[in-house]
């Protein structure tokens, strides 16, 4: 039966929750420690054209905004010993680990900013019977550009948060192959496969390029 006119009052009507979301395929970075992330966001830019007193607008380019994510920091395994070593991959040194005799100097890249990371990672939006994936946003070639490692207080026994900012080329969205929406039907690229398997056991992984 089609899910199309059934008011949110309808008990076979279930709304998308914000908690029912695992985030995935960051190194190093359980999916249990993942405290919030935001989904992604784009930017469309415009360019204008005046004539006489007029002023008409043209849509420009896609801008795909940071992601930010808020992790719980526990002791074992170590969230900032993680990312720190990610730091470290992605081609940063200390200034006192700098080799100035003949080894050259590394610095950071696109590609082993990258690497560090995961080329890809996902954001799985899941149902409430078993965890199968309703919708899935895969960030493309993903690095981190900011990191902070929290506070500390002698007043507060709250865990200690640690906020990222992760930049990324684009995002892609994956849906469901049946949707209620009245939109056109997605095509085969942008559907999620037919095994719904759950992501908190780590199967049924898009394979996107």
């Amino acid at each position: 039966m089609s899910n199309k006119g059934r008011f949110w009052a309808d008990a076979f009507s279930e709304p998308k929750r914000q908690y029912r979301y695992v985030l995935s395929n960051m190194r190093g970075i359980p999916q249990w420690i993942i405290k919030t992330v935001k989904k992604p966001s784009l930017q469309i830019s415009e360019t204008q054209h005046q004539f006489i007193n007029y002023t008409f607008y043209y849509p420009g380019r896609v801008e795909w905004q940071p992601i930010d994510i808020t992790l719980v920091d526990p002791v074992d395994p170590d969230a900032t010993a993680t990312l720190m070593e990610i730091v470290r991959d992605m081609g940063y040194v200390y200034p006192s680990d700098i080799d100035t005799t003949g080894g050259g100097v590394i610095t950071i890249s696109k590609k082993k900013s990258i690497e560090a990371l995961g080329r890809e990672i996902y954001i799985d939006q899941i149902d409430p019977d078993g965890g199968g994936k309703i919708e899935t946003w895969v960030l493309k070639n993903p690095f981190i550009t900011n990191l902070d490692f929290g506070e500390l207080s002698y007043e507060s026994d709250e865990l200690v948060n640690i906020n990222m900012t992760l930049r990324h080329d684009y995002a892609r969205c994956l849906l469901k192959p049946t949707t209620g929406a009245d939109l056109l039907s997605p095509t085969p690229a942008d559907r999620l496969p037919e095994d719904m398997a759950s992501p908190i056991a780590g199967g049924g992984r898009v394979n996107d390029s």
